[in-house]
């Protein structure tokens, strides 16, 4: 649930943008926004280890599992001339009704 609670803080207010600063791509034709895996990775065990003392850090596997409850993916983009990079694609909008959805379903 703690990947949840990161997410609707990230997403909710826009405060990835503060969050990630100038480690973060807004997608020219989707609008959707592009974060590495391996920052994506360091910032949740931020949060984490500020937050939930007893969780262990996640590894890339596990977040990739998890990702996959909130359809969020990983892809290739070829972003500012660089060689293509690997990146997970969030849409702000879909999260925050993708969480809200799950959270009703378990509270029931």
């Amino acid at each position: 649930m703690s990947l949840a609670k990161y997410l609707f803080y990230l997403f909710e207010n826009t405060n990835y943008m503060e969050e990630f600063k100038d480690n973060y791509t807004i997608h020219k034709k989707t609008n959707n926004i592009l974060i590495q895996p391996s920052i994506f990775l360091k910032k949740y065990t931020e949060y984490l280890n500020k937050h939930y003392t007893d969780i262990n850090a996640p590894t890339y596997r596990d977040l990739k599992l998890a990702f996959t409850r909130y359809g969020i993916f990983l892809k290739a983009f070829k972003v500012k001339g660089k060689s293509p990079t690997n990146f997970y694609i969030f849409n702000d909008f879909d999260i925050i009704t993708i969480i809200n959805i799950l959270h009703k379903s378990v509270c029931m």
